[in-house]
């Protein structure tokens, strides 16, 4: 009897466990459909009025600008002029690499002293370590 007891509680309690997770899962896997369906027509929705709102920009031709009224071609070229737009990028990528390249030299010529201050010591050629201790410092 005691045992039939155990048995039924057992079952009660793994079919509650297993419909819990069946709940979990279906909970996770419904919120995801629902939210890509979400953002795919909310997309869709700021797509088209963005688009539509570049469209009457074009139409109407002027932009305010810095607090004044320019032809919408005129703020465009503006914006791709020497100090904006497509030049400073390559400025800016140009310095960047620049820059980058200047790094990799330091490491490496930092790298190389400490690599023939190492050969050195291991020939013999420093007996003194103070001599070593001042090649090895930046």
């Amino acid at each position: 009897m005691m045992g039939a007891c155990i048995d039924a509680e057992l079952r009660r309690t793994v079919i509650n466990g297993v419909s819990a997770q069946i709940h979990v899962k279906l909970q996770e896997r419904i919120e995801k459909e629902v939210t890509a369906v979400v953002k795919a027509e909310v997309e869709a929705t700021l797509t088209a009025k963005i688009s539509a709102y570049v469209e009457a920009l074009l139409k109407q031709g002027e932009i305010h600008s810095g607090g004044k009224t320019i032809n919408i071609l005129e703020w465009i070229k503006n914006k791709f002029d020497n100090t904006q737009g497509w030049n400073s990028l390559s400025a800016g990528v140009a310095k960047v690499a620049k820059k980058h390249v200047d790094d990799m030299k330091l490491r490496y010529d930092r790298a190389f002293a400490v690599h023939v201050v190492d050969n050195m010591r291991k020939a013999n050629l420093l007996k003194d370590e103070n001599v070593a201790k001042l090649l090895e410092m930046d």
